[in-house]
Protein backbone atom coordinates (compact mmCIF):
# COMPACT_ATOMS: atom_id res chain seq x y z
CA UNK A 1 0.00 0.00 0.00
CA UNK A 2 2.36 2.34 0.99
CA UNK A 3 4.55 2.08 -2.42
CA UNK A 4 1.39 2.22 -4.59
CA UNK A 5 0.59 5.74 -2.35
CA UNK A 6 3.98 7.02 -2.66
CA UNK A 7 6.42 5.12 -4.92
CA UNK A 8 10.04 4.14 -3.63
CA UNK A 9 11.21 7.32 -4.14
CA UNK A 10 9.64 8.91 -1.24
CA UNK A 11 10.76 5.56 0.81
CA UNK A 12 13.52 5.24 2.67
CA UNK A 13 14.70 2.41 5.12
CA UNK A 14 15.06 2.85 8.68
CA UNK A 15 15.72 1.21 12.37
CA UNK A 16 15.19 2.38 15.80
CA UNK A 17 18.21 0.32 16.67
CA UNK A 18 18.61 -1.19 18.88
CA UNK A 19 14.99 -1.48 19.93
CA UNK A 20 14.20 -3.15 16.80
CA UNK A 21 15.83 -6.04 17.71
CA UNK A 22 12.78 -7.16 19.98
CA UNK A 23 10.92 -7.99 16.55
CA UNK A 24 14.11 -10.15 14.72
CA UNK A 25 17.66 -9.38 14.18
CA UNK A 26 18.82 -6.65 11.78
CA UNK A 27 19.54 -9.59 9.16
CA UNK A 28 16.09 -10.81 9.23
CA UNK A 29 14.39 -7.50 8.91
CA UNK A 30 16.68 -6.67 5.86
CA UNK A 31 16.34 -10.30 4.50
CA UNK A 32 12.53 -9.85 5.13
CA UNK A 33 12.13 -6.32 3.44
CA UNK A 34 14.61 -7.66 0.33
CA UNK A 35 11.77 -10.88 -0.22
CA UNK A 36 9.38 -7.83 -0.23
CA UNK A 37 11.02 -5.71 -3.00
CA UNK A 38 12.18 -8.77 -4.70
CA UNK A 39 10.26 -7.43 -7.87
CA UNK A 40 11.74 -3.56 -7.66
CA UNK A 41 14.43 -2.36 -10.23
CA UNK A 42 17.51 -1.27 -8.88
CA UNK A 43 16.93 2.06 -9.49
CA UNK A 44 13.75 1.44 -7.07
CA UNK A 45 16.13 -0.48 -4.36
CA UNK A 46 18.60 2.48 -4.88
CA UNK A 47 16.01 4.76 -3.77
CA UNK A 48 14.61 2.82 -0.67
CA UNK A 49 18.25 1.74 0.78
CA UNK A 50 19.82 4.77 0.05
CA UNK A 51 19.41 7.54 -2.17
CA UNK A 52 16.04 9.12 -1.30
CA UNK A 53 17.70 9.45 2.01
CA UNK A 54 20.53 10.83 0.96
CA UNK A 55 18.06 13.59 -0.77
CA UNK A 56 16.07 14.43 2.09
CA UNK A 57 18.83 14.72 4.32
CA UNK A 58 21.09 16.45 1.79
CA UNK A 59 24.08 14.58 2.07
CA UNK A 60 24.79 14.35 -1.77
CA UNK A 61 28.54 16.88 -1.51
CA UNK A 62 29.76 14.83 1.51
CA UNK A 63 28.96 11.63 -0.52
CA UNK A 64 31.13 13.40 -3.84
Amino acid sequence: MVTENFGPERMMFGSDWPVCLLGGSYKEVVGIIETLTGDWSVAEKEALWSTTAISAYRLGGLLS
